[in-house]
């Protein structure tokens, strides 16, 4: 590997390289991810492409809940005074990462708190919800298949417990958090006896219960309806744009160049405390009103739940143009307007990876959704057949980094 490295680094392509750790049980324990030369200048912007959660959205609140739901869940400490909760101290290692590492914290630093009966019948539910209320067929088909490899079983016994599993007395809602429902007790007897001598068992079997919390919320909001158990969390701060994306989407489309004046003055009134500099402003938006970028944004989400965190930014960002003067209003109202959905063209084979961030090496090309404002939302997880997928044909032709960097290689 370090020859490798070494050889690459001679040759010109890279020169700096990133180490990320795989969590346990994953091949390989580690990846090392070539960085690209840093820009000590950036003379024009074609193109910006950018990561979802954390650059352009903020799921903090979504996240960080679903991550405490699911530590009550496996522990049966439902309510605060059985247990307090997750403290600011955990929040750097919740936050940021995969969330493959950070159930993987919690479950190591909670572990004293896991209850093997609790954790048992918390993956069972989990497992229910997704098998007959999950509304995305792939995270219902991930989840399957998850339950399917912690089944010590031959084929026909595995048979059996999917047939258990489907029972329809199971997917009544009310029953679903009734520990001793017969058949989730049936179920109970395929699962290892002690979830906790079973690290990847816990693992996976936890990162469903996680998602089960986050794809509950996600529906609820795509209703329309509060989502349920919130215990006194404002459901309206669980997505949200990250500060200045109101400003930066029109800015680089060019939608703000033909109304200077209005858009200097929304933009103050967004960031009064930012001082925003008129000749600085105006100089902005003579170039982008000449040139105006390509975006587009990059998720490891499924498209259920990119769809989802978008349609609610959007609706922010909407609410958040009713602000401006009303001719600069309009033109934001429909440049915010909701997705239409593109189809994206088939991308080259290749062989699924477990990683951080595909802990299943489950590989597949989503759609993507197109906003009038020409965001194109890739639910894809590599960067070489996210570079393949936006410049083909078939899609407007994307740039996916600045001339100076090396273009990603398969």
């Amino acid at each position: 590997m370090t020859k490798l490295i070494r050889q690459t680094a001679e040759h010109g392509l890279y020169r700096e390289f990133a180490e990320i750790e795989n969590p346990e049980g994953i091949f390989p324990a580690f990846e090392l991810v070539p960085l690209a030369a840093p820009l000590s200048e950036l003379t024009e912007i074609k193109a910006l492409v950018c990561d979802m959660d954390g650059t352009s959205t903020t799921t903090e609140e979504l996240c960080i809940h679903s991550l405490e739901t699911m530590i009550r869940r496996i522990s049966g400490l439902s309510s605060k005074e059985q247990w307090e909760g997750l403290k600011d101290t955990d929040h750097p290692h919740i936050i940021g990462n995969s969330t493959t590492k950070h159930v993987e914290y919690l479950l190591q630093t909670y572990s004293r708190l896991i209850d093997p009966m609790a954790f048992r019948s918390a993956y069972l539910q989990a497992v229910s919800w997704f098998v007959h209320q999950g509304p995305d067929p792939k995270r219902r088909e991930e989840v399957i298949r998850s339950f399917l490899q912690s089944l010590s079983l031959d084929p026909k016994r595995r048979q059996e417990a999917l047939k258990i599993l489907s029972s329809p007395h199971i997917s009544d809602t009310g029953n679903l958090h009734n520990t001793f429902l017969p058949e989730l007790k049936a179920l109970s007897e395929f699962l290892p006896p002690d979830p906790t001598a079973d690290s990847a068992f816990l693992l996976r079997g936890a990162v469903d219960v996680y998602y089960q919390r986050y794809h509950e919320i996600l529906s609820a909001l795509k209703a329309g309806l509060k989502p349920p158990d919130m215990d006194g969390l404002n459901s309206d701060i669980l997505i949200r744009p990250m500060p200045g994306l109101i400003l930066l989407l029109p800015l680089l489309k060019g939608i703000f160049s033909p109304f200077p004046e209005a858009s200097l003055a929304f933009a103050r009134s967004c960031f009064p405390e930012r001082n925003i500099d008129a000749d600085r402003w105006s100089r902005l938006l003579q170039i982008f009103g000449a040139r105006p970028a390509r975006m587009a944004l990059v998720t490891s989400s499924i498209r259920y739940e990119a769809d989802i965190v978008m349609e609610q930014v959007f609706s922010e960002l909407r609410n958040s143009a009713l602000a401006a003067e009303p001719s600069l209003r309009e033109v934001l109202m429909t440049f915010f307007s909701p997705p239409v959905l593109s189809t994206m063209p088939s991308s080259p084979p290749m062989t699924p990876m477990r990683s951080v961030s595909n802990p299943i090496g489950i590989s597949t090309v989503l759609p993507s959704r197109t906003y009038t404002c020409l965001l194109q939302i890739l639910t894809v997880s590599s960067a070489w057949r996210t570079a393949k997928a936006v410049s083909s044909p078939s899609v407007p032709p994307v740039s996916v980094s600045p001339p100076p960097c090396p273009s990603p290689r398969p």
